[in-house]
C-alpha cells in the first residue's frame, strides 16, 4: 500500500513549514513513528513522524522548499517495487523504481517543446536561483509540489540559457569594428550628455564604436564566505529572517511609543527572598519574573484597553482572556512562549510552567499552540544590568513591558534617607488602541501591586 507523507501541522496557527533537512534517504526502510526530517517555521523546529511501517520510496519536498501543511512531501510503500507512480505524478520504469524526471522528459519528446513562462511552475527559490546562475528551465519536468521546478531539478537538468540580448551584442561587436578609426563619429552616438550638454569625458567622441556588456547581477551568499580584511557575510538563520521582518513590520505599521517609571519593590524583594527556600525544597524555580507575570496578568483584568488589538481600520478586539507572553533569549534569536489564563493560575503553577516553557525554547521543543496570542509580553533585561530600554511591540499585542535590573538606593520619605529596592519599568503602546494615560495608570496599578501583594 502507498501512503503520502504530509507536512505536518505543529499547532492550530502553523500554514506552511520549511523542509529543514531530510533524515532518511530513499530507498530505506522506516517504522512507524520514526523520524524522517526535520520542519522549520519560524520560530521552532520540529521532526516529522512516518505515519506507518514501510520504504521511503520518494521525497517530493526537496530540503529548503516550503509547503503548505497538508501538503504531501514524500512517499511511502510497503515494498520496493510497488507502482508509486500515482502519488508521484510521473511514471514507472520496467525494473520497478521511478524514472528520473529528466529522463521521463527525454523519453516523452526527444526535442521538448519550450513551454510558455506562465504555463511553467517552479518554485520562488527555483526561479531566484535559475535567474542568477543563468539557467534555462523550460524543459525540465519538475518533481516538486504539482509538478514545480525544484532547485533540485535545476542542479540535475538545467542547462545555460542563451540570451538572444546577449547575442546581440556580441555579434554587434564585428560590426563596430568595421568602422574605419578615422571616421568621425558624432559625440552623442558615442557618449552620453551630462548636464551641461557635452559629451562624458570618459569616452571618445570619435574612433571606433565599442558594445559594452552589461555589468553582472552580483550572486546570492548562501555560506559564510571572508571579506576584505575581517569583514565576512553570513546568512541569516529562517529564526533572524522572521525576526527581523517581524521587527521591521511592527515599527512600521504601528504608533508605538513608551511610558517609564521608577518602582521601588523593597516589600517584593523581602517576598522572594521569604519565599525562595520554600519554593526550592518544593523542587520550584521562583523568579522575579514569575512574580511580575502574576501582577501583570492581575492587573490586566482592570485596563481592558491594554487587552485590545486591532481588528481592523474601525473596529478593536478586547479579549475577554490573559495570557502573557515571556521573551526568551535562546541560540540565534529570540522566542515568546506563551502562559495561558495567567489571571486563573497561582504563583506556583505560574513558576513551574515558565521554567518548563524557558527550558522547551533553550531546547527547541515547543509547539506552536505554546507560541502566540499573548495579550501582553514581558521582556526582562535585568540580569545584564540594563535599567531602561525601549521594547518593541510584538504585533499583534497592543503592549510590551519591558523590566530593568534591581538596584539599591537611598530614597527619600518624609524628609528622611531610607535605603531601598528599585527597579524600572519601559512600557511601550500602540497609540492608535492605548492612549497615553490610560498605559500610565496600568503600570501605576503594576509597579502598586509589587508592594502589595494580594494576589500572592
Amino acid at each position: 500500500m502507498v501512503t503520502k507523507v504530509i507536512m505536518p501541522k505543529f499547532g492550530l496557527s502553523m500554514e506552511t513549514g520549511v523542509l529543514g533537512s531530510w533524515l532518511v534517504e530513499e530507498g530505506a526502510s522506516v517504522t512507524k513513528g520514526s523520524a524522517l526530517a526535520e520542519i522549520t517555521t519560524d520560530k521552532i523546529t520540529n521532526t516529522c513522524e512516518a505515519p506507518k511501517d514501510g520504504i521511503l520510496r520518494k521525497i517530493l519536498l526537496p530540503e529548503g522548499e516550503e509547503a503548505a501543511c497538508g501538503e504531501a512531501i514524500a512517499v511511502l510503500a510497503d515494498t520496493a517495487d510497488e507502482d508509486i507512480s500515482a502519488e508521484c505524478g510521473g511514471s514507472q520504469s520496467e525494473g520497478g523504481a521511478f524514472a528520473d524526471s529528466g529522463e521521463q522528459a527525454a523519453a516523452a519528446s526527444p526535442v521538448p517543446e519550450k513551454a510558455a513562462p506562465a504555463d511553467i511552475k517552479i518554485t520562488p527559490r527555483a526561479k531566484k536561483v535559475a535567474e542568477e546562475q543563468g539557467l534555462e528551465y523550460s524543459h525540465i519536468q519538475g518533481t516538486g509540489l504539482l509538478g514545480a521546478i525544484t532547485i533540485s531539478d535545476l542542479k540535475k537538468h538545467g542547462i545555460p540559457r542563451k540570451d538572444p540580448a546577449g547575442a546581440a551584442s556580441v555579434s554587434a561587436a564585428p560590426a563596430s569594428a568595421s568602422v574605419p578609426a578615422s571616421a568621425s563619429v558624432p559625440a552623442s552616438a558615442s557618449a552620453p550628455a551630462s548636464a551641461s550638454g557635452l559629451a562624458s569625458a570618459s569616452a571618445p567622441a570619435s574612433g571606433p564604436s565599442t558594445a559594452s556588456a552589461p555589468a553582472a547581477a552580483p550572486k546570492a551568499v548562501f555560506d559564510t564566505r571572508p571579506c576584505e580584511g575581517e569583514d565576512v557575510i553570513v546568512k541569516m538563520s529562517t529564526m533572524e529572517t522572521a525576526i527581523a521582518k517581524a521587527m521591521q513590520n511592527s515599527l512600521l505599521t504601528t504608533a508605538q511609543a513608551t511610558i517609564a517609571t521608577e518602582a521601588e519593590i523593597t516589600e517584593l524583594v523581602r517576598v522572594y527572598k521569604q519565599l525562595k527556600g520554600k519554593y526550592t525544597n518544593a523542587g520550584v524555580k521562583l523568579s522575579y519574573t514569575a512574580m511580575l507575570i502574576k501582577a501583570v496578568a492581575m492587573a490586566l483584568e482592570n485596563h481592558k484597553a491594554l487587552r485590545s488589538t486591532m481588528a481592523d481600520e474601525n473596529h478593536i478586539k478586547i479579549s475577554s482572556r490573559i495570557h502573557i507572553g515571556v521573551a526568551v533569549d535562546v541560540p540565534g534569536g529570540l522566542i515568546v512562549p506563551v502562559i495561558r489564563d495567567a489571571n486563573m493560575k497561582d504563583l506556583r503553577t505560574i513558576c513551574l510552567e515558565l521554567s518548563d516553557l524557558t527550558q522547551r525554547a533553550k531546547d527547541n521543543k515547543l509547539t506552536s499552540d505554546q507560541l502566540g496570542g499573548a495579550t501582553i509580553t514581558i521582556t526582562n533585561l535585568g540580569m545584564f544590568g540594563i535599567t531602561y530600554f525601549t521594547p518593541v511591540l510584538n504585533v499583534p499585542e497592543s503592549a510590551i513591558l519591558g523590566v530593568g535590573a534591581i538596584i539599591e538606593k537611598l530614597m527619600v520619605k518624609d524628609g528622611g534617607f531610607y535605603p531601598a529596592s528599585v527597579m524600572n519599568f519601559s512600557l511601550t503602546h500602540d497609540h492608535r488602541i492605548v492612549n497615553g494615560a490610560p498605559a500610565a495608570r496600568f503600570l501605576k496599578e503594576v509597579t502598586a501591586s509589587l508592594q502589595d501583594f494580594k494576589w500572592v
